[in-house]
C-alpha cells in the first residue's frame, strides 16, 4: 500500500457507521486532492459503509476461514483498489 494513502486506509478501518457525512467528506476530499477517482463521492461513501457492514453481518460465516484482521485488510484493499486514482491515469 502506498505510504501516501496509509492515513486514508486507517481512517476507513476505524470508520463508524454513524458517520456517513464524514465518510462523504473524506471521499470528496480524496477526489479534490487527486488521490481518489470516483464519479459520485456520495454514492461511493455509501457503498463503502455498506461494505464495512460485511464483517458484522456475515462474520459468523467468514470467521470460519479468516481472522477478523484479515477480513478488515481485505475490505480495505478492495475498497482502495476501486477508488484510488492510478498514477498511470494521470
Amino acid at each position: 500500500m502506498p505510504q501516501s494513502i496509509q492515513p486514508v486506509a486507517k481512517t476507513m478501518r476505524e470508520s463508524k457507521f454513524g458517520t456517513q457525512i464524514k465518510n462523504t467528506d473524506l471521499v470528496q476530499k480524496g477526489v479534490g486532492e487527486g488521490i481518489f477517482k470516483v464519479k459520485d463521492p456520495f454514492l461511493t461513501a455509501n457503498i463503502i459503509v455498506y461494505l464495512l457492514a460485511l464483517e458484522p453481518l456475515r462474520g459468523w460465516n467468514l470467521k470460519k476461514r479468516y481472522q477478523v484482521k484479515e477480513i478488515h485488510e481485505y475490505l480495505t484493499d478492495f475498497i482502495l483498489d476501486r477508488v484510488l486514482k492510478r498514477s498511470a491515469e494521470g
